[in-house]
């Protein structure tokens, strides 16, 4: 019986990692604010009693309690349910849950304010559009809402906190209990609030939401609620803990969105019903476990997340919060490289509205601490962070997440990528004063000296390109602080306007943190990659018509969201929406919308809803546009489709576009010509970007990929897998050689046929095979064995019988296509090299010139021999204190007006470097500005000394100057 082929090739990969980059764009394997109580926060100075401690279980805070009463029911249970807007219809499926998983035997009371709207769908029976207060009680009718109403309230406006509090006072007063849960359920937007009335055109804000807490509870003579619950995207935020912390025991919220089937309040009433006298840590922890459950076992949903947080806690998060920021504001210079890579490492969310997530700027604070202490090179640093993370976690009593949601660990922070994307009223709607002035100041000052990236396309080896010929892109980029680098790809369009058509974020090498955390991070100096495009894009159909699209990324590289305006075929507005689609099993797998005050949520498509998607320019100063394009209806079963088509014949362009944490990007374009119309589409391209072999395969199976050092595809079935492998150096060794080296690792095949083979422009041998499985099933499969050079090819392909043919076709095609292109990593050198000395390596502008002075390597500029870059090794014998006066006095000597700066710490490429900048006169009377900078590394010291013209000085430091020292390294 054969086993699958696994030769552990004798080549070392490790160019592929080096690019780093997931870059083949094919098929995947892509109001006023109301005065409210505060929080009592312990004094910042007490931060420096933190200690790191491994492993902190989290704790209940003890909160002393009366005893129950023996009459009273157990729990109350308060739902503040806002459906005037476009949430109506799954309100009435909620409600109706309620009633379904209702137990009149248990003593708990389950009391509903819901508000309708107009105009909305009403998929439950009712037509009533005001508000009502039930007491929910059971029947089975799913359709219908059946329990009595107890009060009729007329319209109300439930984004007024006084509307709130008159529930909650009349809740506890009307329904007396041992225990009181107030769930709050609508749209949310974290920190901007929560409760929408769009017939009011209002919501509570965070102050709100506390003072309505307040007046509720002082009406009821309640001290605290025990839990409060959001049924509502992204209201496990710190903010929205630090508004209600004073007045409620636990919370319950999700850092994520919501999916629009909300809670399972069936499945969480039956659970409660079995053990109805649990605490408010119980609860709280039980709603995240039944939530969880329900999208595990019922809608399976990788993208959720739900956490239970004691609220008592939160002052000690937040003054954890505060010592940090206080710690990081001390050198921002030094600290904001970090910061950047450490919130762009950080688990984000609402990535379902692709590229305006950043308006929503939520990642996880735990997430984002254990970075940021990881990376930092400053103990003071290191100490905060832990002392952060401690606090979180003794905070968090249950959180839970999706697979696609690995770090999400309870709490939430507003942390907007860039300046641009900060919202001025997250200073008034948040308390977190000490956090908005960090993200202030870190944006206006720890960012403020970078300069943008420099992007260089260091070759595009073909003008015109198809899908059976791909273009083949080397580029370079440098620069510090890089978020991220993306392509960008389109087509020339009506007067000369730029359609995007292409946006692919670029992934760099991993970073490893010390709990083994994989996280990607564009290191400071210089990048070169490499881009494939075999001019297939995406295509949106509802097999009537369709468009070509952009593909958004979204939270991994398997899930991509088209952007658009969603219009019911029933009743209600036209919304914005994004479709989010997972590019491995090729299906439609939500819709997203939201309202024009940003409000999320999910849609549940109908046949014949209508989704517009956008059209996306490229301007002239490289920012992106958008107008309406093409509408498709949804079909029967709810559902647009994709797939990926070949452009048509025209002019294109490609370039890439980096940006960096302040906000600055960095472009390069290229042009080429795309003629594909008298090509067959059944096939396309392979390129291989390191090793230059081409072959054309199947356009129906997924996008080859390297797997244990082979490149691994197969037909969408699975049924027929294709395999590579390489052999590199190679000394007398035959292609018969290699074919024998395969057959033996098959186990029992049966030789059908053998034969010569000649598979671009060299000999080889081609064999075909057969065999059963442990299954039973018949297998066919063709073996490809060839040397060029000192490189041998194995190639397998291996299908079952009954789909010979297609196998066999598969075969010939690869046989007839394969061909050799001058594409391997190096060949095509852009602006930059990298130089090899004795002791150290660096990378070298093509206009600097390399020589020697003494002890010192010196890199100078062509046009100007007063802009240089010199750098020297030497025994670590002395402090780097020391080391750094010697060299900045004997920068100082024989110069003019010499003034030296006051020494400071900076990070540049993961090093920890001193530095002094100074200036002088040359003899001419001019300035000349410059460093002296030294680290050091494995008992070494590097000094680097750089000068040049202030007139030029600030345009180099950054592009040149800095890049160079970023990637200078010791030599073993």
């Amino acid at each position: 019986m054969r086993t699958r082929l696994t030769i552990f090739c004798l080549l070392v990969f490790l160019l592929w990692s080096l690019s780093a980059c997931d870059m083949l764009a094919d098929n995947p394997p892509a109001t006023a604010a109301t005065a409210t109580a505060t929080i009592e926060i312990p004094p910042t100075a007490e931060l420096a009693v933190i200690t790191a401690t491994p492993t902190i279980t989290p704790t209940a805070t003890v909160i002393p309690t009366s005893t129950p009463h023996p009459t009273l029911p157990d729990w109350t249970i308060m739902v503040y349910m806002n459906a005037d807007n476009n949430l109506e219809p799954a309100a009435l499926v909620n409600l109706n849950e309620m009633e379904d998983g209702f137990d009149p035997a248990a003593e708990i009371n389950v009391v509903v304010q819901i508000d309708r709207a107009v105009g909305e769908r009403n998929e439950a029976g009712a037509t009533w559009t005001d508000a009502r207060r039930y007491q929910i009680a059971h029947d089975n009718d799913l359709q219908t809402v059946n329990s009595p109403i107890v009060a009729e309230l007329g319209e109300v406006n439930m984004g007024d906190p006084a509307v709130l509090a008159d529930f909650i006072s009349w809740s506890t007063q009307t329904y007396p209990a041992n225990r009181y849960a107030l769930i709050m359920w609508d749209h949310g937007i974290g920190w901007s609030g929560i409760s929408f009335d769009d017939t009011e055109q209002d919501k509570l804000t965070l102050s709100e939401l506390g003072s309505a807490l307040e007046e509720g509870l002082v009406g009821a003579n309640v001290d605290k609620l025990d839990v409060v619950g959001f049924d509502a995207c992204l209201m496990g935020q710190l903010e929205v803990y630090a508004a209600i912390a004073p007045y409620a025991q636990y919370a319950v919220g999700s850092e994520e969105l919501t999916p629009g089937r909300g809670w399972d309040y069936r499945g969480l009433l039956e659970w409660l019903y079995e053990s109805p006298t649990q605490a408010g840590d119980q609860l709280a922890s039980g709603m995240v476990e039944q939530f969880l459950s329900y999208y595990e076992q019922n809608e399976p949903n990788s993208f959720v997340t739900m956490s239970a947080v004691d609220l008592q806690q939160v002052p000690q998060v937040i003054q954890s919060l505060n010592g940090l920021t206080a710690v990081l504001s001390n050198d921002f210079t030094f600290a904001a490289g970090t910061i950047g890579d450490a919130r762009s490492g950080a688990e984000a969310y609402a990535h379902a509205y692709g590229e305006d997530a950043d308006s929503y700027a939520a990642v996880d604070l735990h997430h984002f601490t254990t970075i940021l202490g990881d990376q930092s090179l400053d103990e003071t640093v290191k100490t905060a962070a832990q002392g952060l993370t401690n606090a979180i976690e003794q905070a968090v009593v249950k959180a839970g997440h999706g697979l696609g949601f690995k770090q999400a660990r309870g709490i939430a922070i507003y942390f907007p990528r860039t300046a641009a994307f900060y919202q001025e009223a997250y200073a008034t709607e948040s308390t977190l004063s000490d956090w908005n002035r960090f993200l202030i100041d870190y944006h206006r000052t720890g960012t403020a000296e970078l300069t943008a990236p420099q992007v260089q396309i260091a070759n595009g080896d073909a003008v015109t390109v198809s899908i059976h010929y791909p273009a083949h892109l080397s580029f370079q980029i440098t620069g510090r602080s890089i978020e991220e680098v993306v392509l960008l790809g389109g087509q020339y369009f009506e007067e000369g306007q730029r359609l995007l058509l292409e946006y692919d974020p670029l992934i760099p090498e991993p970073t490893y943190l010390a709990n083994g955390e994989r996280i990607f991070e564009w290191r400071d100096g210089l990048h070169e990659d490499f881009y494939v495009w075999n001019t297939r894009v995406t295509f949106l159909t509802d097999y009537i018509t369709g468009d070509y699209v952009v593909m958004w990324p979204s939270y991994d590289e398997n899930l991509r969201t088209v952007e658009g305006r969603y219009t019911p075929l029933v009743g209600g507005e036209t919304f914005e929406a994004r479709l989010t689609f997972d590019r491995t099993a090729r299906d439609l797998t939500a819709v997203w919308g939201f309202t024009a005050d940003g409000s999320p949520f999910e849609v549940r498509p109908q046949p014949g809803d209508v989704f517009q998607a956008y059209r996306f320019f490229l301007e002239d100063d490289n920012t992106i546009t958008r107008t309406e394009g093409v509408s498709l209806q949804f079909d029967m079963g709810g559902k647009l489709h994709y797939d990926w088509r070949p452009l048509p014949d025209g002019d294109y362009f490609i370039g890439f576009q980096a940006h960096n944490t302040a906000g600055e990007s960095g472009t390069a374009m290229t042009d080429l010509a795309i003629a594909n119309a008298e090509l067959p589409t059944g096939d396309t391209a392979y390129l291989d970007p390191y090793i230059g072999y081409q072959f054309l395969y199947p356009a129906s199976w997924y996008r080859p990929e390297y797997r244990n050092n082979a490149l691994f595809t197969t037909n969408i079935s699975g049924t027929t897998t294709m395999q590579i492998s390489l052999f590199p150096d190679l000394v007398s060794t035959s292609a018969l050689d290699l074919k024998r080296q395969a057959l033996q690792t098959f186990g029992g095949v049966d030789i059908l046929f053998e034969a010569d083979l000649v598979i671009g422009n060299y000999g080889g041998l081609y064999t075909a095979y057969g065999y059963t499985d442990g299954e039973g099933n018949l297998h066919s499969g063709i073996l490809l064995t060839f040397i060029k050079g000192n490189m041998g090819y194995v190639v397998d392909v291996d299908g079952l019988t009954a789909e010979e043919e297609e196998t066999i076709a598969a075969v010939e095609q690869l046989i007839y296509s394969w061909t050799f292109r001058p594409t391997g990593v190096g060949l095509f050198p852009g602006n930059w090299s990298s130089v090899t000395e004795a002791d150290f390596t660096i990378p070298q502008r093509s206009d600097f010139q390399r020589d020697t002075f003494r002890e010192w390597v010196r890199f100078l500029a062509s046009s100007d021999p007063r802009i240089f870059v010199a750098v020297r090794q030497e025994q670590a014998t002395d402090t780097l204190e020391n080391t750094l006066t010697f060299w900045s006095g004997e920068a100082a000597r024989g110069v003019s007006g010499y003034q030296g700066g006051a020494t400071g710490r900076f990070l540049l490429g993961g090093k920890l470097w001193l530095r002094q900048d100074f200036v002088y006169e040359d003899g001419n009377g001019q300035e000349v500005w410059g460093f002296v900078m030294v680290t050091e590394q494995s008992g070494q010291q590097l000094v680097a000394w750089v000068e040049a013209p202030a007139a030029v000085y600030n345009d180099l430091e950054n592009t040149v100057f800095e890049v160079m020292l970023a990637d200078l390294n010791l030599r073993n």
